[in-house]
């Protein structure tokens, strides 16, 4: 029997790297010598000699699915929302389709209300998982009936604790450098939500009569980001007076001997404040391991401390959890009934028992059922995210216009236009890799679009590099930073960001300067944006009515008409409207806007597409006229205008042939053009601004590197849509 085991690694996912490891070692115990149990990480560096994959790469999905089925009869996947590559976790999803051998999957991290995106790819990889375990019976229960996953799939299992020898205090003393008669343990991450200031707050009472007393708090996340927060426990203990019964360490320190540790020590605190959790690992190794157990009341802790294994104390109660810390402290009839009826669980749910439950499930699955589809492309197949010549372009203000061969051109300054199509990338950017660059990045647009706004609540549109402001501005670079305004705004988890996003956005709707048609398809990008985030605001969707609407009075009455255009020559940025349209669709559902839309899209159609590629020589072709007079340049800016257009067309319609022609417009940057020549560049991760007649421009604008990658995103989503599309 080959296994092989597919889980994602992190810092802030050690439970989930703990529970690989364990489920690696005691499935091989069962294994036979020429058969093989391995492991494979997407992220960092995994244990026992785990094969890492990048998980920001999707061809790395790609190749282990490819391992698979050359080498492995049977695949057992941890999944966990969003700790995979690519948006909401969704790279994962490539491997899963491609699977030939059955699937086990576990699943951590369950909630009541699902967002959509994470339903649907639960759904998908349970339509090819043979079996689905949780380990709660509460999250079986959300499974079916707020994932909607098939019942009969569903399993129960459990965390599992290993084999051990109990180990004296002195020993558990000795292993942490401390002395103590007393020892609470407590794990979680640190941060806020952890409860760890509540146990803080309960020491000066408890330590009153157990002076010689130590809480250690075991830090589960070895993320940067917990050292602050690490900090002002430190702080809380030294105000509360109680700095020396305190100890913190990372899990790691101790992870050889967790489970001898919470049962040695007098009692294991779970101190969590969220009350709809569904699983929790070290609660559950805690009871496993036969310890005094006191808890918060959460879900997941009323379900494993039944038939009394355990105390429970109010959430947010330091004076209530002081008062069952000193009961469990004595060492009463009750602790003992609490550690023998716990001590029972774990017999019967140790690693032994769970690794052969699963080999058990392993040996009576099949292949699912599904086929393996075949996609119209392979989004592997596109360059590998690269935002280095963005980076290259940041200034000191904002985003510099353009660079020639690579080389910034600080003479032609900033602009509005330049910085919203940056703030766009940035944004879109921010769900696939964590990177400091872009959040500072982020910040350094919001901070420019505050400096290019008068004191009379006008706007400019350029800045020079030592930052004298031009005076005026044209009502589309508006349009443009309310485009980007609402992808921010829909991305973005920071609180703080998103209020001052709809707070900028709303006061540029608001003023009126949104006059040209340009602008209003532009705003009506980042309005929709915003609406499929929250649809509360019925302003908001007042004036996608209302736009849309003036749109398409543009058009001609007849529907059959040779020109259906909304003007009498075809202009930059030609595919904007028909998107609009087929973004305000999607939220008015709007029969005539639809009917429009796909009547604009034809025409373009008819214009653009040749010879199976795009040829995007039509600017300023008029009404009467052919396109023999027309120069033969072709800009950068409006391929990612038709790849977006395709793209929403697809969601509408889920003809593959839509998303068939986003794929080839897409291509348009990498060499599928009239000339045969790559507008991208792989090496610095810029794009060439201008496709001429006979060659390609040396100049890449920030806009035509933002255009590029922005299409690359738009084919990302279009790969996972049609992948969810049965």
């Amino acid at each position: 029997m080959n296994v092989l085991i597919v889980a994602p690694t992190s810092n802030e996912c050690q439970n989930t790297t703990l529970y690989t490891s364990r489920l690696h070692f005691y499935l091989s115990q069962f294994n036979e010598e020429c058969d093989s149990i391995d492991v494979v990480n997407f992220g960092q560096q995994g244990k026992d000699g785990a094969v890492c994959y990048d998980k920001n790469k999707i061809d790395s999905y790609n190749s282990v699915a490819d391992l698979l089925n050359a080498q492995y009869d049977y695949c057992i996947l941890l999944y966990k929302y969003n700790a995979y590559g690519g948006k909401d976790g969704s790279y994962l999803i490539n491997l899963v389709t491609q699977l030939r051998v059955p699937l086990l999957t576990i699943i951590d991290g369950i909630i009541s209300e699902p967002p959509a995106i994470e339903k649907a790819i639960v759904q998908k990889i349970a339509a090819k998982s043979s079996r689905v375990l949780a380990f709660s019976q509460l999250g079986i229960e959300f499974l079916e009936h707020y994932y909607k996953l098939n019942r009969e799939k569903l399993l129960k299992t459990e965390f599992g604790v290993p084999v051990f020898e109990p180990v004296k205090r002195s020993e558990i003393n000795k292993r942490l450098g401390i002395e103590a008669d007393k020892l609470i343990i407590s794990t979680g991450s640190m941060c806020a939500g952890s409860g760890f200031e509540n146990l803080i707050n309960a020491l000066p009472a408890v330590s009153k009569t157990n002076p010689n007393i130590k809480l250690v708090l075991v830090n589960t996340n070895q993320a940067s980001e917990t050292i602050e927060y690490e900090r002002s426990l430190k702080r809380l203990a030294f105000q509360r007076g109680v700095s020396k019964h305190l100890l913190i360490v990372k899990l790691s320190a101790l992870e050889s001997f967790i489970d001898e540790l919470m049962n040695t020590a007098d009692c294991y605190v779970s101190a969590c404040i969220n009350e709809k959790v569904l699983e929790d690992e070290f609660l559950s190794m805690a009871v496993s391991s036969g310890g005094a157990v006191l808890s918060t009341p959460t879900w997941y802790a009323k379900e494993l401390l039944s038939d009394q294994k355990g105390c429970f104390y109010p959430f947010n109660s330091s004076k209530e959890l002081a008062i069952e810390l000193n009961q469990i402290l004595r060492s009463g009839i009750e602790v003992k009934m609490y550690r023998q009826n716990a001590l029972l669980f774990g017999a019967q749910n140790s690693w032994v028992v769970i690794a052969k439950r699963i080999k058990e499930q392993l040996l009576n699955m099949k292949p699912s059922e599904s086929d393996v589809k075949n996609l119209s492309f392979d989004a592997a197949l596109l360059p590998d995210l690269n935002l280095n010549h963005l980076q290259s372009l940041s200034g000191q203000f904002g985003f510099f216009k353009q660079s020639t061969f690579g080389i910034p051109d600080f003479k032609e300054g900033y602009d509005l236009r330049t910085n919203a199509m940056a703030l766009l990338v940035l944004a879109k950017s921010n769900n696939l890799v964590e990177d400091k660059y872009i959040d500072e990045g982020i910040n350094r647009c919001l901070a420019f679009y505050n400096l290019m706004q008068n004191n009379d609540g006008t706007w400019s549109s350029y800045l020079s590099v030592s930052g004298q402001v031009g005076e005026g501005y044209s009502s589309h670079d508006l349009g443009y930073v309310v485009w980007s305004l609402g992808v921010l705004y829909a991305s973005c988890q920071d609180v703080g960001i998103k209020d001052v996003s709809f707070e900028l956005l709303q006061k540029i709707i608001d003023s009126g300067d949104l006059v040209s048609v340009e602008a209003k398809c532009l705003a009506i990008l980042g309005i929709a944006e915003i609406l499929k985030y929250d649809g509360s605001d019925p302003h908001l969707y007042d004036l996608l009515k209302g736009w849309s609407q003036e749109i398409m009075a543009l058009f001609p009455l007849d529907i059959y008409s040779q020109w259906y255009w909304f003007e009498n020559k075809v202009s930059e940025n030609m595919a904007l409207v028909p998107t609009s349209l087929l973004a305000a669709y999607g939220l008015l559902k709007d029969k005539a806007v639809l009917g429009v839309a796909k009547r604009s899209i034809r025409f373009l159609d008819k214009e653009v597409m040749s010879e199976g590629k795009l040829n995007l020589a039509v600017i300023g072709l008029e009404k009467g006229t052919d396109k023999k007079s027309l120069q033969a340049e072709q800009l950068s800016t409006e391929a990612v205008l038709m790849v977006a257009m395709y793209s929403k067309l697809f969601q509408i319609t889920h003809d593959e042939n839509d998303a068939k022609s986003a794929w080839l417009a897409h291509n348009w940057y990498l060499g599928a053009n009239v000339l045969g020549k790559h507008l991208y560049d792989t090496q610095s991760g810029g794009c060439y601004s201008v496709l001429n007649s006979r060659s390609v421009n040396p100049i890449m604008t920030t806009i035509s590197t933002s255009a590029y990658w922005l299409s690359h995103f738009d084919i990302l989503d279009l790969q996972l849509e049609l992948q969810l599309t049965d």
